[in-house]
């Protein structure tokens, strides 16, 4: 069944870039701010996380300095261009509110497929809480390192369910020992790795073979 899941996730992100987004809320980059008086809305300050996002991502081996990134709070808006997420961006309904971001293309720098980035990094949510310090703060991912590898893959933590895809959801067999997983004897490419981090939040990640 999970399978079938995460086979229906992934061809769903290879539709044209034209088409509407459907971004689940597995791998969701969060970003947290305050909520001042507990009421359950705040205000976000959108530059900051789309900063913050660009080098996040570097980190994860997508340099994305000729892009530009566009965040909306529907899939209509997403489609229409229309209700641009920002800063500040105020009156978030109470506690979260999931976005649709944009890739746009300056024509500049390094290019990936559309569908890759979607699966990535398409998935955004914004919350509010109370019990966090005033500085905003993006939920780091999981580290699997060293990416690209070209034997042994690390991870920083413990992983739940974890289970190897090619990129045409075709699972692969993996041996994991003292969190980590040995690559060296698969072809080079691109793989993705699906699994529940500590708290039990299910996310996926792309690997590269080298």
């Amino acid at each position: 069944m999970k399978k079938l899941l995460f086979f229906f996730i992934l061809t769903s992100f290879v539709n044209s870039w034209a088409q509407s987004p459907t971004p689940p809320p597995l791998g969701c980059r969060v970003f947290t701010t305050l909520d001042t008086d507990n009421d359950g809305f705040a205000t976000f300050d959108i530059n900051q996380y789309l900063t913050q996002f660009r080098a996040e991502a570097l980190t994860l081996n997508y340099d994305l300095s000729g892009y530009s990134f566009e965040l909306y709070p529907s899939q209509a808006d997403y489609n229409a261009g229309t209700n641009v997420i920002v800063s500040p961006y105020n009156n978030i309904v109470a506690f979260e509110q999931f976005c649709y971001m944009k890739f746009i293309y300056s024509g500049t720098g390094p290019f990936y497929d559309a569908a890759e980035l979607a699966m990535a990094f398409e998935c955004h949510k914004l919350e509010t809480s109370a019990n966090l310090s005033l500085d905003m703060a993006i939920k780091k991912p999981l580290k699997f390192y060293p990416n690209p590898t070209v034997g042994s893959l690390n991870f920083d933590e413990p992983i739940k369910n974890m289970a190897l895809f090619t990129t045409d959801a075709r699972q692969i067999q993996i041996k994991i020992q003292n969190q980590s997983i040995d690559f060296s004897n698969l072809s080079s490419g691109i793989y993705l790795i699906q699994g529940q981090d500590s708290s039990g939040e299910v996310f996926i990640q792309k690997i590269i073979k080298q």
